[in-house]
């Protein structure tokens, strides 16, 4: 089975795909965590250093603001 050149040539399909799979990996994992801090921000927003989530030089002061900043509506 290792000699034959149908394996070889997966194994090496399965080793080119595998950076371009860690990247996908990781971009996802990102995107998600940032959606799961972007979703909690109320919660924490008051407590942060500068008053409230900084973006920028915008200081994102409170829940309404937070509000107005991401779109604001709920469809």
């Amino acid at each position: 089975m290792l000699t034959e050149r149908a394996t070889w040539g997966r194994t090496r399909l399965r080793l080119l795909r595998l950076p371009f799979s860690a990247v996908a990996a990781t971009v996802s994992v990102a995107a998600w965590a940032a959606g799961l801090v972007m979703l909690t921000l109320p919660l924490y927003n008051s407590l942060l250093p500068s008053g409230g989530a900084k973006i920028g030089d915008f200081v994102l002061g409170g829940t309404p603001r937070m509000t107005a900043y991401g779109g604001g509506s709920a469809c």
